[in-house]
C-alpha cells in the first residue's frame, strides 16, 4: 500500500478536488485500511482543533484578566496627567527663557 498520510490530510482539509479527489474517494470504497488510516487521522485532527481553540480561549481570557488587573486607576490617570502638564509646563518656561535669552544678545 502507498504511503496515503499526505493525500488523507489534504482530504480532510479539503485541498483535494477534481480527479484526485474522485481517485481517493474511490480508493476509500474499496480499501477499509486507508478507511481506517482516514478515521484516525480525522479523530487526531479534530482532537488538535480543538484543543488549538481552547488555548485560544484560554489565552485571550488571560489577557483580559491581565488588562484588568493592570489597568490604571483613576488616581493613576490624574497623576500621569499631573505629570503631563508639569512637564508641559517646564518646556514651556525653557523656551520663553531662551528666546529671551536670544532676543536680550
Amino acid at each position: 500500500m502507498e504511503d496515503y498520510s499526505e493525500k488523507i490530510q489534504k482530504y480532510i482539509e479539503g485541498q483535494l478536488s477534481g480527479e484526485e479527489l474522485s481517485r481517493f474517494e474511490a480508493q476509500l470504497l474499496i480499501d477499509n485500511d486507508l478507511n481506517n488510516m482516514l478515521m484516525l487521522q480525522m479523530e487526531v485532527h479534530q482532537i488538535l482543533h480543538s484543543r488549538i481553540i481552547s488555548l485560544q480561549v484560554e489565552s485571550r481570557t488571560h489577557c483580559q484578566i491581565c488588562f484588568q488587573d493592570y489597568k490604571p486607576q483613576k488616581e493613576d490617570a490624574n497623576i500621569f496627567k499631573n505629570e503631563f502638564v508639569l512637564i508641559l509646563s517646564v518646556f514651556t518656561l525653557l523656551l520663553v527663557v531662551g528666546v529671551l535669552y536670544f532676543a536680550i544678545q
